[in-house]
């Protein structure tokens, strides 16, 4: 069973990163696949990886959430539904965003700016 929900949920990534001309064999790389997605969404990719950290996950889940948030809106379904149907069911957004007609559009802006760095960790490296 989790064989099969991870292939439903790279077959519908992959078609997701293919509209938005991204290259659909990321979406088969598991942890690769959400980086690749934060970073579309306009959030840092290395949050991907705290998704594996317990407590850390529900941080990470919140700048998914952004992430969707700001994909949706290039998507035109710029409602707070479709970030609750990600944050519950992101198989069905996926799938919903994968299959709609609407295209993908990079001009238009992030609803939501990408995160600090935390104190000025950027500046220090």
């Amino acid at each position: 069973m989790a064989v099969a929900v991870y292939v439903v949920d790279a077959w519908f990534m992959s078609l997701v990163l293919k509209k938005m001309g991204d290259a659909p064999w990321k979406a088969w790389v598991p942890v690769y696949s959400k980086w690749v997605f934060l970073e579309h969404g306009g959030q840092p990719g290395w949050w991907a990886l705290l998704s594996l950290v317990p407590i850390a996950n529900y941080a990470a889940l919140v700048l998914e959430a952004i992430a969707a948030y700001n994909l949706g809106a290039r998507f035109a379904k710029v409602t707070v539904g479709w970030v609750v149907l990600y944050v519950f069911v992101p198989y069905v957004w996926l799938a919903m965003v994968a299959f709609d007609d609407k295209a993908y559009d990079p001009s238009v802006p992030f609803r939501v700016a990408p995160i600090a760095p935390i104190g000025g960790l950027s500046s220090a490296i």
